[in-house]
């Protein structure tokens, strides 16, 4: 219920990704790109999900997620909660 919230997207987005809870990847990754779902931190929960998301769990496949989601927002970067992010192959 809170990943449809802008405000709150990130938190519920990344307890998602923390449970390996993939059941939810269709809706978590409609998020991205939404108005609501805009801000920074939200876009880097809803991509590190993505990342995390084993290959069978995605609706499409990593060639087409990488060309609806841009990846570069978190790879390389340094966050003090997940270290450091790289791209899949």
């Amino acid at each position: 219920a809170l990943v449809p919230q802008g405000d709150m997207c990130d938190l519920a987005v990344e307890d998602l990704r923390q449970w390996s809870e993939w059941g939810l990847t269709t809706d978590v990754l409609a998020q991205y790109g939404k108005k609501s779902h805009a801000a920074p931190m939200v876009r880097r929960a809803i991509v590190r999900y993505a990342i995390s998301c084993p290959s069978a769990a995605r609706p499409t496949s990593p060639a087409a997620a990488a060309r609806r989601i841009n990846f570069r927002l978190v790879a390389g970067r340094k966050d003090n909660r997940f270290g450091t992010l790289t791209l899949p192959d």
